[in-house]
C-alpha cells in the first residue's frame, strides 16, 4: 500500500542532493515531510515514529536504525511499514500504490503489459 512513501523516505538524502525542484520525487518528499510534521504536531505520529523516520532518512540500514532505537531490525521494519501505510492512506492519491500506478499509467499511457510489469516491480520492492 505504501511503496511510494517508503521509497521517498529511504531515498530522501539522494532526492535532496539532486535538488531538482521540478522533480516529482523532490516535490512529493516535501509534501510527505510537511504532512509528517503536521501529524506529529497533532499527536497522530508519536515521538518514536518521528525518530524512526529521521533515522531511516539518515541511516544506511534498518538494522542500524534498530540498534539506535534499541529494537530489532524486524520490529523496526514492521513499524516502518505500518507507519508508511498510515501516511500513504492519509495523503491518498499518488502516495498509495494504486494511486501511484494509476498516475503512471495515465501519464505515460502504459498498456496492460506495462501495467502488469509496473505492479510486479512495486510488489518486488515492498518491504513487508
Amino acid at each position: 500500500m505504501s511503496w511510494r512513501v517508503q521509497a521517498l523516505l529511504l531515498n530522501s538524502e539522494l532526492i535532496r542532493t539532486q535538488s531538482d525542484i521540478d522533480s516529482d520525487d523532490f516535490n512529493d518528499l516535501l509534501v510527505l515531510e510537511t504532512k509528517i510534521k503536521e501529524l506529529f504536531k497533532a499527536g497522530v505520529i508519536t515521538a518514536y515514529e518521528l525518530n524512526m523516520i529521521n533515522l531511516v532518512q539518515t541511516t544506511n540500514s534498518l538494522e542500524d536504525v534498530g540498534r539506535k532505537l534499541d529494537r530489532s531490525r524486524m520490529a523496526v521494519s514492521r513499524d516502518f511499514v505500518k507507519l508508511c501505510n498510515r501516511l500513504a492512506f492519509t495523503l491518498g492519491n499518488g502516495f498509495t500504490d494504486d494511486g501511484y500506478i494509476e498516475d503512471i499509467i495515465r501519464r505515460y499511457r502504459l498498456d496492460t503489459e506495462d501495467e502488469l510489469l509496473l505492479k510486479s516491480f512495486i510488489q518486488s520492492k515492498v518491504k513487508a
